[in-house]
């Protein structure tokens, strides 16, 4: 066995480990100042808009919310318009998901992204405008807002519920719930057996716990 060794100590003038340059910080931060504004001034000026997609994307990856207010004017250039939902829908956050909602309306040509982009956010501040379009736009946008209510979830449940007692909102409101499979769903589900294919697939896809209820 080899011997305890303790360990000798630095020889002087050796260096410890670095633990940063003074002020590195605060040129990182100004660097990243400067890097958002030049990607900002391409974004609203520069003629190629594949370039201008690409400076739009690297704004999202930063993630600053204080960005949303910058780009909501782009949504006017039909160029950048789709990238800057995708962008918005990575920043996230509530002026993002308001951005979002403004275009989310049955006619602007724009809704099957904004749909899109506020499913990737799924945030309950979107369950009653979404609830609200159903029977009001298209059955392609329809499909998204299902989709949407689905990764919300379990918040979105109450509001579902209700759509159902209007006849324009009701099949999709039954798709919604079916995606979701929470419980509470299941009877109001069969008091519109009507839908008698989709109320059924609905509470096959809530499962076992849709028993219960169905007992009572």
């Amino acid at each position: 066995m080899r011997p305890f060794l303790a360990r000798s100590a630095p020889r002087r003038g050796t260096r410890g480990p670095r633990l940063g340059t003074p002020g590195a910080g605060a040129r990182r931060k100004r660097t990243s100042c400067a890097s958002t504004k030049r990607l900002l001034a391409i974004v609203a000026s520069e003629g190629n808009s594949l370039v201008r997609r690409a400076a739009l994307r690297a704004l999202a990856a930063t993630g600053q919310a204080a960005l949303v207010e910058r780009l909501v004017p782009q949504l006017a250039e039909p160029g950048t318009a789709p990238a800057v939902l995708e962008a918005l829908a990575s920043i996230g956050g509530e002026g993002a998901e308001k951005a979002l909602l403004s275009r989310a309306r049955p006619d602007d040509p724009l809704l099957g992204q904004a749909l899109a982009a506020l499913a990737r956010i799924a945030s309950p501040l979107s369950i009653e405008p979404l609830v609200d379009l159903l029977g009001r736009v298209p059955e392609f946008a329809a499909g998204s807002i299902v989709l949407a209510l689905d990764r919300i979830g379990a918040p979105a449940v109450d509001a579902l519920v209700e759509a159902l007692s209007d006849e324009t909102k009701r099949h999709p409101a039954i798709l919604a719930l079916g995606r979701i499979g929470d419980a509470r769903a299941v009877g109001p589900l069969m008091q519109h057996y009507d839908f008698s294919e989709e109320v059924e697939r609905a509470i096959r896809r809530i499962g076992p716990e849709a028993i219960e209820p169905l007992l009572r």
